[in-house]
């Protein structure tokens, strides 16, 4: 690979402060990865985004993935990252990244990926490998994994065994090792955090979706692991949950187990949906009404305005910085109201610019805008 320019290393970060609630912002990398380039889509796969591939709007391959009456977005020079075309895995960049975060009251991350086989350059874990030996500011940040959420096709045999081992390996070799984890504190007791970006998806994988108990389990043998390492149990943030869970008698025999769980979400939920689909971002804004359910985590976002030909489709243009602003100043106000909630608010997102829109991380239109809301509204 051909590099040009160069990047001096950010200063390893002193800033203490306290928060108003933890901000336990979303990251998936897909920019400028060795895993990508060299994948069977080649450097079209690479360059694949409006702020990193300029002929994005007249590029036979995107012509030929669209739908005819569809065309990609053009390459937008105002949503420029400040950083320049950057790569994904260069453990500069996510140093920098990951100053900028702390330093404007980002407690925490959660990291899209695993460390199967990530110290290779080769491999789409590769930039979490980099985040976790190479960049000194990521030591700052408190990491939340997502782990893997495969749906089991019912006319093949369960990967219930592969999807167990999957998880046992990252608290094995992530967990165990890095000590700067998120958890959930209750009573003294800490529980290290687990995201599941798809809830009803475990099910199909122990339970071929027929019932819960057989996930239930599961999620007892995931405490049970946190537990030999020396600590009191998980805390599993659900995404697309599936209610049967709630039930009281299942609650107490998770909790009884060492299990916290709590309804979460990816993106922003508890708005009119329809905002999704062709509002705006200030509607979106104006109808978050969450509830007060103690199980419940909050979530916002900086956008949610997808780029074609991301297959997301979301139609909610007109983020701001300052609506941002708004969106998390609702967010605390809530809880504020609530003190039976747990103060944390997931944020969508951190770098997913295709399917969102800007992430958190500066640009050229709004420099750091959205960083800067974070620190105004939630660092005491």
């Amino acid at each position: 690979m051909n590099k040009c320019g160069s990047l001096v290393s950010p200063p390893l970060s002193t800033k203490q402060y306290d928060t108003k609630a933890d901000l336990l912002a979303y990251w998936y990398n897909d920019f400028g990865l060795e895993s990508i380039r060299e994948s069977k889509t080649g450097w079209i796969g690479w360059y694949y985004w409006t702020w990193n591939h300029h002929d994005c709007a007249t590029n036979p391959f995107f012509k030929a993935v669209l739908p005819a009456d569809k065309t990609p977005d053009p390459y937008d020079p105002s949503r420029h990252p400040l950083l320049g075309f950057y790569y994904g895995d260069d453990p500069v960049v996510l140093d920098w990244q990951s100053y900028w975060l702390f330093e404007h009251g980002v407690n925490a991350v959660c990291l899209l990926g695993s460390s199967e086989d990530w110290e290779s350059p080769e491999n789409g874990n590769h930039w979490m490998y980099q985040l976790f030996h190479n960049a000194p500011n990521f030591r700052k940040l408190q990491y939340v994994i997502a782990g893997p959420v495969p749906w089991a096709d019912p006319a093949k045999p369960s990967i219930a065994a592969k999807v167990r081992s999957q998880y046992f390996q990252i608290i094995d070799e992530l967990y165990a090792h890095y000590d700067n984890c998120y958890c959930v504190t209750e009573n003294g007791k800490r529980y290290p955090a687990l995201s599941f970006l798809g809830e009803n998806a475990l099910l199909s994988v122990f339970d071929q979706s027929k019932g819960i108990d057989k996930t239930a389990a599961f999620y007892v043998e995931l405490a049970d692991k946190f537990r030999s390492i020396g600590y009191d149990g998980v805390s599993l943030l659900s995404v697309f949950p599936d209610s049967r869970f709630d039930e009281p008698a299942m609650r107490k025999f998770l909790e009884e187990h060492g299990v916290r769980r709590f309804l979460s979400s990816y993106v922003p939920y508890h708005v009119d949906t329809q905002q999704f689909t062709g509002g705006t971002y200030e509607g979106l804004v104006d109808s978050y009404t969450p509830p007060d359910d103690p199980h419940t985590v909050l979530a916002v976002g900086n956008a949610v305005h997808t780029h074609t030909p991301h297959e997301s489709g979301w139609v909610c243009p007109g983020n701001t910085p300052a609506l941002f602003e708004r969106f998390l100043r609702k967010a605390v106000e809530h809880l504020d109201r609530h003190p039976d909630m747990k103060r944390i608010i997931t944020c969508y997102n951190i770098s997913e610019w295709a399917e969102g829109g800007p992430g958190l991380q500066p640009n050229v239109q709004d420099g750091f805008g959205y960083l800067e809301a974070i620190r105004r509204t939630l660092v005491k």
